[in-house]
């Protein structure tokens, strides 16, 4: 029972410094969002129908790399095509897509008795792919998702959701 004593005091030190550290990074994230919220040259984008490259004239500079059409909404259910990780072939998968408005994906498996598997946008990137126009890329931490819309106009729907969904949650989390 004596070297659990020791034991707990190495954790409680070690849980002190974590905590430490976490006050502090808490105390520059307020810092910089302070400062964001006051820099003048953040105005809002007014976003166009192609994603909002290109940032209309006398606009500031963007946080984020695309604006989503904010009629889209922010959430959206159906079937995307999501290309598979296989290490011998890669197959396009027809799955059940679901954006929430708490800022989250589920995905659906083949096999419905497994739950979906749930991507948190905040900490994600949604990139065109330029080759193909039905295609976009959803990059997490740990993997990359590629999927295929129908067509164009579906593309730039489920693109425009996952986009104003991200930066729902996100401004939400400003405001904590």
């Amino acid at each position: 029972i004596e070297h659990f004593g020791s034991y707990v005091a190495d954790l409680s030190v070690k849980l002190q410094k974590v905590r430490q550290k976490q006050d502090e990074e808490r105390r520059r994230l307020t810092e910089l969002r302070t400062l964001l919220r006051s820099s003048p040259g953040m105005e809002k984008e007014v976003p166009s129908a192609d994603m909002g490259h290109t940032p209309e004239k006398g606009a500031g500079y963007s946080l984020h790399q695309l604006q989503g059409d904010k009629g889209a909404g922010l959430t959206r259910t159906g079937h995307l095509l999501k290309k598979s990780e296989g290490k011998m072939r890669r197959v396009w998968q027809k799955r059940r897509c679901c954006v929430q408005a708490d800022g989250f994906l589920d995905i659906c498996h083949g096999d419905e008795s497994k739950p979906p598997t749930r991507v948190n946008l905040l900490t994600c990137q949604i990139k065109l792919v330029p080759d193909d126009k039905r295609c976009f890329d959803l990059i997490s931490y740990n993997r990359t998702y590629h999927f295929q819309a129908e067509d164009e106009n579906d593309q730039r729907a489920w693109m425009s959701v996952l986009v104003n969904c991200k930066e729902g949650a996100l401004l939400r989390a400003f405001d904590d």
